[in-house]
């Protein structure tokens, strides 16, 4: 799907389409970091516990 994406877009429009691409990936990789940091927290808290 990206591949026939590529081939159909001249090469400004890709260029536009990583820039767009980078952005989103950087969001998910904040929000899955983010994420991760309150599972640790949580794990932490629940095994002071035990």
């Amino acid at each position: 799907m990206l591949y026939a994406f590529f081939i159909l877009r001249p090469e400004r429009d890709v260029n536009r389409f990583g820039s767009f691409a980078n952005a989103y990936i950087m969001r998910v990789l904040q929000w899955w970091s983010g994420k991760f940091e309150n599972i640790t927290h949580e794990f932490l808290q629940t095994s002071q516990w035990h």
